[in-house]
């Protein structure tokens, strides 16, 4: 264990998850909690250096911020092991995903308040973080008559009337993250004004593709980048008791983290998973034609098979991303995401068509990519089909005048949707699709949108039936799950 204490590495850093688990386990062990003292050696660049005996003085690892959060929980859980303080681990996960069930967690606060004692205050952040939407009324009843602070915050957290504010900025951003991940709460960001996105103000996302260049050794090199931008705009920085603030705190280089501190990421805001494909969808817009990846990377499009995972926008421009990748690893596991999306009912065949048709006009997408993995997907059933056939039309529809000067592989999309209108008898409905479609002229695209604008509809009953069945199949299997899940 000792080999991680020298140099910049080691625990509570917010770097390192073996890191973290080492110093808790030395902590249990030992009975003495390794905290890092921060300096600068003689070049001016911040370093970490371990005594048994100094305060920790916290490095945050400028990659994922939103870790330190993490770590300094982890620490709190090294001291009490030390001190063999057995107390509620008020935020430990009940269900994957880092999720917290209401009643566990209100069971836990009573518990401490019990003691006449307070959780630690990372522990609290996290806990109202992780709270699940199942069962909030009867665990806000069941907290009713605590007082204090962390119990005011846990009760607007859970749906409760708002009280009024204390002084902690985290325990009431932590709330209203838990309240409602996407709504605005105006009631903080007056309280507590300008902390940056996901505070009292919801995050909002814009991306493009911008042309940059590069000036080195007398050449200048030209380039594209994929560029998100985050609103409200972020400090310089915030602290670290704001993980939902920090969580939108982007990378300034395109390396991705390893993929348990990704995963161990997801786990601070389970609700937040938007922020979270944020930093997924800016290090995949980047990495979609080399021809190396950071492995890393795929670990963003891991849970999109989840039928319990809302697709929001960053959520689908991270698949769609992953669809459009070079590297094979991310663009089968964005494949899978899709299948599975469309299976369960989260992508019918207008959810993806936005995002697709901004990155088709983008000019720097390979439709050729898309085919391929559409034709695999449109293979798996009659609903796939049905689906990928709908969002091929709708996406066309979105392109719109955009598109006119077309990506030189577009044809083999159109023939893709040639090939799926001949299969399903359908013909293109949608009159924006159909002027698109008039406006190809000339070479493989323009032959292909002839032949796709003159499919005929066939009447088939019962393919039709087969996939209304498979629909709604697949909703039925998703609210038994929910309903297990909830006995």
């Amino acid at each position: 264990v000792d080999k991680f204490y020298r140099g910049s590495c080691g625990p509570f850093l917010g770097r390192s998850l073996r890191d973290d688990v080492c110093g808790v386990v030395r902590a249990w062990i030992t009975g003495e909690v390794v905290t890092a003292k921060r300096w600068k050696n003689e070049h001016g660049h911040m370093m970490w250096r371990f005594a048994d005996k100094d305060q920790p003085l916290w490095g945050v690892n400028n990659d994922t911020p939103a870790l330190a959060a993490l770590s300094h929980r982890s620490c709190e859980l090294a001291q009490r092991a030390a001190q063999r303080q057995a107390r509620p681990l008020l935020s430990a996960a009940t269900h994957q995903g880092g999720w917290l069930d209401p009643l566990a967690f209100a069971d836990r606060l009573l518990e401490w308040h019990q003691r006449g004692e307070q959780p630690p205050h990372y522990d609290a952040v996290l806990a109202l973080l992780r709270l699940a939407p199942d069962d909030r009324p009867a665990a806000l009843k069941r907290i009713s008559k605590l007082k204090g602070e962390l119990a005011d915050a846990a009760r607007n957290a859970l749906g409760g009337e708002k009280p009024a504010f204390g002084k902690t900025a985290a325990l009431w951003v932590a709330a209203a993250r838990a309240r409602d991940p996407l709504a605005d709460d105006p009631l903080v960001e007056k309280r507590f004004p300008q902390l940056g996105p996901d505070a009292g103000t919801a995050a909002r996302y814009e991306w493009s593709f911008r042309h940059e260049s590069h000036k080195f050794d007398g050449k200048t090199y030209r380039f594209v980048r994929f560029r998100l931008q985050v609103a409200p705009k972020a400090q310089k920085s915030a602290a670290d008791d704001l993980p939902t603030v920090l969580l939108n705190y982007l990378p300034d280089h395109d390396s991705s983290s390893p993929a348990a501190e990704i995963r161990w990421l997801a786990a601070v805001w389970p609700a937040g998973r938007e922020a979270w494909f944020s930093r997924g969808a800016r290090l995949l817009g980047n990495n979609i034609d080399w021809s190396s990846a950071y492995w890393g990377n795929k670990t963003y499009l891991e849970p999109l098979p989840d039928a319990d995972l809302p697709l929001g926008d960053m959520a689908c421009l991270a698949l769609c991303l992953g669809l459009s990748a070079k590297e094979p690893g991310e663009h089968t596991l964005a494949a899978d995401g899709l299948a599975a999306a469309i299976s369960d009912g989260r992508v019918d065949g207008q959810r993806l068509a936005p995002t697709l048709a901004r990155l088709l006009t983008s000019g720097e997408i390979k439709p050729a990519r898309w085919a391929k993995v559409f034709v695999g997907v449109s293979r798996i059933s009659p609903l796939h089909a049905h689906v990928v056939r709908l969002t091929l039309e709708n996406t066309l529809a979105e392109a719109g005048k955009a598109l006119a000067d077309p990506p030189k592989d577009l044809h083999h999309l159109l023939e893709l949707l040639l090939e799926l209108l001949a299969e399903t008898g359908a013909a293109i409905s949608s009159q924006a699709a159909r002027g698109v479609l008039e406006n190809l002229s000339g070479g493989k695209a323009g032959k292909a949108a002839k032949a796709v604008l003159a499919a005929a509809s066939e009447e088939n009953a019962a393919r039709d039936v087969e996939i209304a069945h498979a629909a709604i199949a697949g909703r039925i299997e998703r609210a038994r799950r929910w309903s297990q899940r909830s006995r």
